[in-house]
C-alpha cells in the first residue's frame, strides 16, 4: 500500500481514495498510516473492525503512536510517547525545526523503535534514523 501511495497519489485525498479501492485488514498488530502532503493536509488511516477510519488533522500537525486513535479518548491517551509529542508541538505552536523534530522523535523512541523519520514536505527532504542510531542520519531528497 505504501508503494502504491508513493507512486500514484499526489495528495492526501488521492491517497485515501487509493486505499479505499482495496480490501485491507490490519488488526494484529493494528497498523495505521499517517499521510500528509505539502498543503498541510494530513490524515491518520486506521482499520477498526474491518472498516477504514480516516482521522483528518485539526492542527498544523498530527501525531500517532502505537495505539488506535479512532477508538481512544485523546483527553486521556494511553501512551506517554503520544502525550510527549503533542505537548512538545503545542508548546512550540506546532513548529519544530528538522533537528528539533528529530530530537523529539529520539525522546519518544523506545527499544523496539525501528526507524524515526522527519519529512520536510516543502523542501522534500527526508532524514531517517534507523534502529535508534540518531548519530547516523540517512538523508534523502525526493525530486
Amino acid at each position: 500500500m505504501i508503494r502504491l501511495i508513493l507512486d500514484y497519489a499526489g495528495s492526501t485525498s488521492e491517497a485515501v481514495s487509493l486505499i479505499q479501492q482495496y480490501n485491507i485488514r490490519m488488526e494484529n498488530p493494528p497498523i495505521h498510516y499517517l499521510i500528509a502532503d505539502s498543503s498541510g493536509h494530513s490524515v491518520i488511516v486506521e482499520f477498526v473492525n474491518g472498516k477504514m477510519k480516516v482521522i483528518p488533522n485539526t492542527n498544523p500537525w498530527q501525531v500517532t503512536t502505537n495505539f488506535v486513535i479512532a477508538v481512544t479518548d485523546l483527553q486521556h491517551p494511553p501512551c506517554w510517547r503520544y502525550q510527549t509529542a503533542i505537548t512538545t508541538l503545542e508548546d512550540n505552536n506546532g513548529y519544530l525545526s528538522e533537528n528539533g523534530a528529530m530530537n523529539l522523535l529520539q525522546s519518544v523512541s523506545v527499544s523496539g523503535t525501528r526507524w524515526s523519520t522527519v519529512f520536510n514536505l516543502k523542501s522534500r527532504k527526508i532524514k531517517i534514523a534507523m534502529g535508534r542510531d540518531f548519530s547516523n542520519l540517512h538523508r534523502f531528497y525526493i525530486p
